[in-house]
């Protein structure tokens, strides 16, 4: 299960894709635009930000330079109507982990948060395990 904080200015889009990540097992706030979004990650941890590239008030490249700056371990999926392979290069180079193109396919959707929930799931068995062997070697326990 992810926190996953969904961005979008599109209200019917908005609440479509939290449905849809919602009933696939995750925990979804909703923003409307760039400065929203930036005060929901302000207040408490995410694991994914799903993000349109154009937004009022803080557009999505923004908010993804911020998220990577602020929050090194949260994901960000960016999402646009309006992309080209240039952006879409861009942002993968400026650490986004995805880069849709709208109409969002859902399948598509899905397999990638799947995909990102499982690579959190094993980072986060990786590291308890090196805990324990640390822990196991000094002693502690």
């Amino acid at each position: 299960m992810l926190n996953i904080l969904l961005v979008d200015d599109d209200p019917d889009l908005r609440f479509a894709l939290c449905g849809l990540l919602r009933g696939e097992g995750h925990v979804v706030e909703m923003a409307a635009d760039g400065e929203a979004a930036a005060a929901f990650l302000d207040a408490s941890p995410f694991h994914l930000v799903v993000s349109d590239v154009q937004l009022p008030k803080l557009n999505g490249m923004t908010l993804l330079h911020r998220i990577r700056r602020d929050f090194p371990s949260t994901e960000v999926l960016l999402m646009t109507g309006h992309g080209s392979v240039g952006d879409a290069v861009t942002a993968m180079k400026d650490g986004a982990v995805d880069y849709l193109i709208k109409p969002v396919g859902i399948d598509r959707l899905v397999r990638l948060v799947n995909r990102i929930d499982e690579r959190r799931r094993l980072r986060d068995e990786h590291e308890l395990e090196s805990v324990r062997t640390i822990a196991g070697e000094s002693g502690v326990g």
